[in-house]
């Protein structure tokens, strides 16, 4: 499947050397979702990143992409989950 990107991505090198793009989706007012997608879309990963402080407005996806450097990529990967092969994707 090609994926046309309509949402700021970016590429990202996991540990094991494995390229993800990096989709933030579903921003709320506190917590966005952060979809790892690999080249092989029944391997991508899925973490929900949390806000730092309290925001009293919606978050914007692209805002969230340029908070995570290496180190908060690297944690939420460390704790991301795989979706299902089934899934449909969230970002859609």
């Amino acid at each position: 499947m090609i994926h046309l990107w309509r949402k700021p991505v970016r590429d990202w090198t996991a540990p094991d050397g494995t390229q993800y793009k990096v989709e933030v989706t579903l921003p709320g007012t506190s917590s966005a979702l952060v979809i790892f997608h690999r080249p092989n879309q029944h391997e991508d990963r899925y973490a929900t990143w949390q806000a730092a402080r309290a925001v009293s407005a919606r978050l914007d996806a692209k805002d969230v992409l340029a908070q995570l450097n290496e180190a908060s990529l690297r944690e939420l990967y460390i704790r991301s989950a795989v979706r299902s092969a089934g899934e449909t994707p969230m970002s859609s």
